[in-house]
């Protein structure tokens, strides 16, 4: 009689969840289904918006064969810089050179580690792109040189 009653006790205490799990659950479907549609219509506009755009960019640019025309020819005064192993070598012997010390820093009586390898006098105003043109110098220096140039370069 006991296990008959745990049996009875246990079978009524899931009718007393079931009245509010059943509609909870259906709640919860319900959602799932209205994320799902808006997932596609956000993706739908998503869609069209790049269609559209895409659009308005064909039409705002020129033919092929004008485009050609504005594409920026090499100046022959502008050295090319190495890439490629050839360019590793290259660091890999200024950096030997220099003993892997910054160059700016030697010369104001300080000893910092280097870092990238810089162009003494740069590729865009004519230098060259040998090894007396290239140097070691720390982060901080390359930064600030990096910086001076552009604004020279920028002023014109």
């Amino acid at each position: 009689m006991e296990g008959q009653l745990m049996v009875r006790q246990a079978g009524e205490s899931r009718a007393r969840i079931a009245w509010w799990v059943r509609p909870a659950l259906a709640v919860a479907m319900a959602l799932a289904k209205l994320a799902h549609r808006l997932i596609d219509a956000i993706v739908d506009l998503g869609v069209q918006a790049e269609n559209m755009k895409l659009q308005q960019l064909r039409t705002n640019l020129p033919s092929a064969p004008s485009r050609v025309n504005m594409l920026p020819t090499q100046r022959p005064e502008v050295v090319e810089r190495k890439r490629g192993s050839a360019g590793v070598r290259d660091r890999e012997r200024i950096r030997a050179r220099d003993c892997g010390l910054c160059q700016e820093c030697r010369r104001h009586g300080k000893t910092t580690l280097g870092g990238p390898i810089d162009h003494i006098f740069p590729l865009w105003k004519g230098g060259s792109d040998t090894d007396d043109n290239k140097e070691v110098l720390c982060v901080p220096c390359h930064d600030a040189k990096t910086a001076r140039e552009a604004a020279e370069r920028a002023r014109g």
